[in-house]
Order: structure tokens, then sequence, then C-alpha cells
């Protein structure tokens, strides 16, 4: 009797062990998931990484892995001699090309202050020809009015003589009377010859004042095409040394850019994660290596994130809001735990038809969280009663 006892309690154990199990298979909920596989952590203020700016040797270093630095502070010394040379001769060749430009502008001043004092002689030498042939011609009209006198005077005196020879001849006038007469005629006749000489020279000094006037013309107005032609000249070469000192200008700020870089500072307040070895077997870098790599100070604002790719079966079943749980590489979860976030996005395909989600990852963290570092975890998707999540898997794995 003993021994069917204790089958029979064994057997009520048994089946209320199966009834209670059937009661939790049928009635507990677990989490419906989607495991991410692999992303990153990311920061709203990324990491600044400074690359030499072209091949260069470290003459200085100012800091070590871990320092904390602040913005602006100098981290490291470059030196380069080929961009320092640069440097100097596009200075020196955007000064010279200043000098010059100085040198053509004063030459074109006085080009144009040449070509006004030459309009200044053209216009007083026109005034002056003015007057001198307005006397000239009023000197010739008198010298032609008196000699018409003096041709009249003539004509009379040569009538009046005629008569006096006839009347002399008749002996009814006498010899003196008649020579007297014949004395106006000679001297009406001289004076008459002096004017006509006169008038003469007035119109040879007429003709000469138009010839003298007409080669001062065009000797100044020479000189006045040779004024405007040399400004024109200068003008162009000065328009073409503004060129030649805009593009030496760029030069100069390039190269001058270009040689600041040799002076590496913090563009971010951070902490210094990677410096390059100043003690490696050499200490050129080339253009293009990390020089120092300064990791942000998390403030306000600046959260971190996690980033993680999503298969076309996966987007399916990821939601704005949603938890995530997500175990960090660097630290194992079963010592310090997990990370919780919810998902802020989901993105629609890209061109590479791939998709992705952003976790936010909010304060506090239960450990020390950087950029960069790689996570892995799951999404929470829903709630599903415990044979709901077995029923789901078995049909996964048949699917798959």
């Amino acid at each position: 009797m003993g021994g069917l006892g204790y089958i029979r309690e064994m057997f009520a154990l048994l089946v209320g062990s199966f009834g209670l199990g059937a009661v939790l298979f049928a009635t507990v909920e677990v989490n419906a998931v989607v495991r991410v596989r692999e992303g990153e952590v990311l920061s709203s203020r990324p990491r600044s990484v400074h690359k030499a700016p072209y091949e260069v040797r470290v003459v200085a270093q100012y800091v070590s892995e871990g320092d904390e630095v602040r913005e602006g502070q100098l981290l490291m010394l470059l030196d380069n001699e080929e961009v320092d040379a640069a440097a100097r001769k596009a200075e020196a060749d955007s000064l010279s090309l200043e000098e010059e430009l100085r040198t053509v502008v004063e030459q074109i001043d006085n080009a144009g202050e040449r070509a006004v004092r030459h309009r200044r002689q053209l216009a007083i030498l026109r005034q002056r020809h003015g007057v001198e042939e307005a006397q000239s011609h009023e000197s010739l009209g008198a010298f032609s009015r008196q000699l018409e006198l003096a041709r009249e005077k003539q004509a009379l005196a040569e009538v009046k003589a005629e008569r006096s020879r006839g009347l002399h001849e008749r002996g009814m006038l006498s010899k003196e009377e008649h020579e007297a007469d014949y004395r106006g005629v000679l001297e009406a006749r001289s004076a008459a010859a002096e004017l006509l000489r006169l008038r003469r020279e007035q119109e040879a000094a007429g003709l000469k004042l138009g010839s003298t006037y007409r080669d001062e013309l065009t000797r100044v107005e020479l000189e006045l095409l040779d004024a405007e032609a040399a400004r024109l000249s200068l003008l162009e070469r000065a328009n073409k040394l503004r060129r030649e000192l805009e593009k030496q200008r760029e030069e100069k700020e390039l190269r001058g850019r270009l040689a600041a870089r040799q002076e590496v500072r913090a563009d971010i307040r951070g902490t210094i994660r990677y410096v390059h070895n100043t003690k490696a077997s050499s200490d050129r870098l080339l253009a293009g290596e990390i020089l120092v790599e300064v990791a942000p100070v998390l403030e306000d604002g600046s959260a971190l994130y996690a980033k993680f790719k999503l298969t076309q079966d996966e987007v399916k079943q990821v939601l704005t809001g949603q938890r995530a749980h997500l175990k960090v590489d660097a630290y194992h979860f079963h010592r310090y735990g997990v990370l919780k976030g919810r998902v802020r996005y989901v993105s629609p395909p890209n061109d590479a038809n791939e998709f992705f989600a952003i976790v936010d990852l909010p304060a506090p963290h239960p450990f020390e969280l950087r950029p960069g570092y790689k996570v892995r975890g799951e999404i929470v998707t829903g709630q599903l009663r415990l044979y709901e999540s077995v029923l789901a898997k078995l049909f996964d794995r048949v699917e798959g």
C-alpha cells in the first residue's frame, strides 16, 4: 500500500506540474525582439581628427594620450621648409607686384597731367594765334588802305606833273614849278612803293605766322597723343598687374594658410585619444596621416546614440519609440550591465537598398561610454505569449 500511495503522489505532482506548465505556457508573455548583430556608438559632436596637411616633420608635441585639452590649445608644431619657402616667395612676389602697380599708377597720373598740360597749351596756342591773326589782318588791311591812298596820290601827282609839263613847254609855268611838280610825282611813287613793300612784308609775316602756328600746333598735338597713348598703355598694364596681383594674393593667402597649419590646435574641448609617436623610426609624416585625435566632452545637447544596419525583414518590425537593450563589446554585460535606449529613427532604403535604425542612448550610462564603441543587442518590437514565441521561432526555423 505504501508503494501505491507514493506512485499516486508522484502522478498527482506530475499532473499538477504539467498543468502549471501549460498555464504558464499559455499565459506568460515574453518580449518579441529583433536582434541587431552589429552597430556603432556615435556622438552628435564628432571626434576631431587632425591630419598632416602636407608632408611634415613634427618638431614639438605638447600633449599625450588621455590629456584633457581646451578649444584652441596648441597640440603640436610642424615643420616643412618647402612650405615656408613657398609662403615667403608668395609674400615677396605680392609685395613686388604691389610696388610695380604703385609705380605704374604714378606714371598714369603723370601721363594724365601731361595730357592736361598739352590740352591747356593747345587752348592757349589757339587763343594766341587768333589774336595774332586778327592783328595781322588788321595791319594788312591798314597797309592796303594806305597803299590805295598812296596810289591815288601818285595818280593825282602824275596828272598834275603832266599838266605842269605842258604849261612849262608853253612857257606858262616856270621850270622850278615844273620840277617841283615832278618831285611830287617821285615822292608819291616812293611812298606808294614803300607802302607796297610794307604790305608785302605784312603778308609774308602773316604766312609765316600761320606756318609757325601750324608747326607749333602739330608739335603740341603730337605730344598730347603721345601722352594719351602712354596713359592708355599704362592703364592696360595696370589692369594686367591688378589681375596678376589678385591671383598672387590668392596664392599668398593659400600659402599663408598652409604655413599657418604648422600649428596644430584643438578645435573642440575634449580628451586626447591618439597622438602620433614622435619617437618612431621617422618623425616625418605624409600628407593625410593622422597627427592627433580629440574625443569631445559630452555635454547637454551632445548625447550619444547607436546606429545599426537592418535587413529587409527586420526593418518591417522596427518602429520609432521601441525599446532597445544593447551590449557593448568593450564591457562584459554580466558585470557592467546593458545600455537601454529607444529607437528614434528608422530609415527608408537608400540608393544601395540598405536600411538602418538610430537608437538614442540617454545618460546616465552604467559605464564610461565613448563614440566608436561597437555594440550589439536587441530591439523590443512587442509582447508575445510564451507559446506564440516558441511557435514563431519554429516557423522562422522552418522557413529558414
